[in-house]
């Protein structure tokens, strides 16, 4: 069992705590590359399960920004039926 904490900001206390540890090692891991590719990028595309991966990523990023630009629209097309449904003083 975990520990309880009633904080409503414990998530994202761990969010950052996790973003610290995390980024330096990210950050030595892509240097690294770099490194060894002689600085061009091309290493993160030229294998195929690396070329996969960045598709289904990108392919997801693309959907959701659909959706959001949708359920954005969405939302204002249901204000503005609303504000016409209400009677006027």
């Amino acid at each position: 069992m975990g520990i309880q904490n009633d904080d409503p900001h414990a998530a994202e206390y761990r969010a950052a705590l996790e973003r610290l540890v995390i980024a330096p090692t990210f950050e030595m891991s892509l240097r690294q590359s770099l490194i060894m590719s002689n600085g061009t990028w091309t290493i993160f595309f030229g294998r195929p399960i690396a070329a996969v991966l960045l598709a289904v990523s990108a392919t997801l990023l693309i959907l959701s920004a659909i959706s959001f630009f949708m359920k954005r629209k969405d939302w204002r097309t249901k204000l503005a039926e609303a504000e016409q449904a209400e009677p006027k003083p």
